[in-house]
């Protein structure tokens, strides 16, 4: 009996470890048997050489969702890591799209991403799924390589920012200058008053009894500053609450 336990329990383990590995998702019969062993292949390469899961998977039915949502749904329910990234095909949609995570929304980037749709459009529309596939695999291991799309990082624009900080600082001392030598010349032609022998001239004609402020020509406007996102092109929240990157309408074919 204890033998037959363990023997069980052996099975479920290697059924997990390879349910956890199974990175490509067939469900809508795009690939033949020998472009499944392929597909696969490249995606366990990818994904153990830059520790991340790289995922492809194919549909006929996504449950009345965007395929970007479902997409993300894919990975944030199966137990991947937090940085991966997705490629569906959603045949019930007839588009393409993939769905980043953690790093790789940096690295595969919304610019990125049109980049890999435009190399795979030709075969998706001539229905060489198996080939355009290959396709996006091989160029996101490209960019793997090249790192972080820069533009896309969540910093992108500090050193603009200190740019405009220096020149702050050179610019108000002379604004302060110029503004002072523009009052002074300003005063000067304003200073018509002839001086009074007696204190009542100077107070004849005025009611000091009454206290208000008066401001003429004056408009405030107020405008609400809208915050951009810094996370690679915005991206979305799928419906677990993890952020993902890409996304979007993906590409129809």
């Amino acid at each position: 009996m204890k033998r037959f336990v363990l023997v069980l329990l052996c099975l479920l383990m290697l059924a997990s470890s390879a349910l956890a590995t199974n990175r490509v998702a067939d469900k809508a019969n795009l690939f033949s048997p020998s472009d499944l062993s392929t597909i696969s292949q490249l995606c366990d390469t990818i994904s153990e050489q830059y520790d991340i899961d790289c995922v492809v998977a194919t549909t006929n039915d996504s449950r009345g969702m965007s395929a970007g949502m479902y997409a993300a749904d894919l990975v944030d329910y199966n137990g991947f890591k937090k940085d991966n990234v997705i490629l569906v095909i959603a045949m019930d949609q007839r588009k393409y799209v993939a769905v980043t995570t953690g790093s790789c929304e940096y690295t595969l980037s919304d610019d990125r991403l049109e980049e890999i749709y435009d190399a795979m459009e030709s075969s998706m529309k001539n229905g060489r799924y198996a080939s355009a596939v290959k396709t996006a695999l091989n160029r996101i291991e490209r960019y793997l390589q090249m790192g972080p799309d820069k533009a896309a990082l969540p910093h992108h624009g500090e050193a603009v920012t200190e740019r405009i900080g220096k020149a702050a600082v050179y610019a108000v001392p002379v604004a302060l200058i110029i503004g002072w030598i523009i009052a002074a010349v300003q005063k000067g032609k304003m200073n018509t008053m002839r001086r009074q022998e007696q204190a009542v001239n100077y107070t004849d004609g005025v009611r000091l009894n009454v206290s208000r402020d008066i401001y003429l020509y004056t408009t405030t406007v107020r405008r609400r500053i809208e915050q951009k996102s810094s996370s690679g092109g915005g991206g979305f929240t799928g419906s677990s609450g993890t952020h993902h990157g890409g996304g979007g309408s993906g590409r129809s074919f």
